[in-house]
């Protein structure tokens, strides 16, 4: 591959990425983007209201899919699968081996070495330690997984003893839990798109990724962030045409937090405070025009902390979406 050529990456990791988004239904989970839950503040008030008709709440990591069974017997495949995604990026960055073939602690050793680095990685270390950790530590359980038959795999997740390279294991085996094994599929994919520009690294992958680490730290040794599941919120604030817009954004995650309390039959109500939102804002403007209908600014989650108390008319028009959208859409009433 051409070091850095992003077409090549995804060529590269295509049946991989393709397989890990299929299992985890990452491509139906908010993984890029599509909203959880949308919540409306109408004229004069200071509370949220959700849309009406929106789901109560989005199954993460859900078995009624047939990737649910696919999971349990096929844990030692996913692991395998990510793990080569995360090795065709350290080959895609450090390129061509000087001989053959590369051997794994060379490669290791020049990605770590690497001045070369895409600028997502340079300019996020925390993310690169821990792929990098995450990377070598790895090594010795999928060589166990493809070459041997010492491992375990059920409901559980699956039981691994090193067999090569045991690294920092011996020979003692090493379990790899269900939320574990996601997290190495989330990792794999959400690098991998990011790097070959498929998606954008935007404020709620980091998040996504945040969380998954953590979830990994038994295997990087790294610090955990303390991040909790991420859920992506539309906050949609209806007013009146003024010169500014005054809303608080510390409020806003408060009110949507304090709300995140999902019934989910048959079983008991989800307290969803315990995960962690990200929202990007709407703002709809009473139109001039038509009687009834909105100019809607949308400001992304990447911008809001330029506008923690609110924005002046003139800010806005760099946000302009849409024009003469109706209110009850808008609001959800229709």
């Amino acid at each position: 591959m051409s070091p850095l050529d992003p077409a090549k990456l995804r060529e590269a990791v295509a049946y991989e990425t393709y397989l890990l988004l299929n299992v985890y239904r990452l491509l139906q989970e908010p993984l890029q983007g599509q909203y959880e839950r949308v919540w409306i503040y109408p004229r004069g008030s200071d509370s949220p209201v959700p849309l009406p008709g929106r789901p109560d709440h989005h199954v993460i990591d859900g078995v009624s899919h047939w990737s649910g069974g696919f999971r349990v017997a096929g844990g030692p495949l996913i692991v395998v699968t990510a793990f080569k995604v995360l090795d065709m990026i350290v080959e895609w960055i450090i390129g061509p081996p000087k001989s053959n073939q590369w051997q794994f602690n060379d490669k290791a050793k020049t990605f770590e070495a690497s001045v070369t680095l895409p600028a997502l990685l340079k300019q996020n270390p925390w993310l690169t330690q821990r792929f990098s950790r995450l990377y070598r530590e790895l090594y010795p359980l999928r060589n166990t997984l493809i070459h041997t038959d010492r491992f375990r795999a059920g409901p559980g997740g699956v039981a691994v003893a090193p067999s090569l390279g045991r690294g920092a294991y011996g020979d003692s085996q090493v379990p790899i839990q269900p939320a574990q094994i996601a997290a190495i599929a989330s990792v794999a994919t959400i690098l991998a798109r990011c790097l070959d520009g498929s998606w954008a690294f935007n404020a709620y992958l980091v998040a996504q990724l945040k969380w998954r680490l953590d979830q990994l730290a038994s295997f990087h040794r790294e610090e955990t962030f303390g991040a909790k599941q991420p859920q992506l919120s539309l906050v949609r604030i209806l007013r009146d045409d003024q010169p500014s817009v005054d809303f608080d954004v510390a409020q806003i995650l408060n009110d949507v937090n304090q709300r995140w309390l999902v019934p989910t039959p048959p079983g008991p109500a989800v307290d969803m405070r315990r995960f962690g939102t990200v929202f990007d804002i709407e703002i709809g403007i009473t139109n001039e025009g038509p009687e009834n209908t909105l100019n809607v600014y949308r400001i992304p989650m990447t911008e809001i902390s330029r506008f923690p108390i609110g924005i002046t008319k003139n800010e806005l028009q760099p946000f302009l979406s849409e024009t003469a959208v109706e209110v009850r859409t808008f609001t959800g009433s229709a």
